[in-house]
């Protein structure tokens, strides 16, 4: 966008956007969970400690079986 007017339009559009952020046209409630967020941010990191560990279990075994670890 080299010309100065397809500029403006481009950040006229990138405006609108940000508003449509701010004021959504939906109602968007029925998306949110109805736990409080103490719970959710614990439910989280449990499951990203499950992930680690799962990712670590695996490494060790590649690394087992063929001595680096990488395939």
């Amino acid at each position: 966008m080299q010309d100065i007017k397809g500029q403006n339009y481009f950040t006229t559009l990138k405006g609108f956007g940000s508003v449509m952020d701010v004021w959504p046209l939906g109602d968007y409630s029925q998306f949110i969970p109805n736990a409080d967020r103490s719970s959710m941010i614990s439910v989280y990191w449990s499951n990203l400690h499950g992930y680690f560990d799962a990712a670590l279990n695996k490494h060790a075994q590649l690394k087992s079986q063929n001595g680096n670890g990488l395939q």
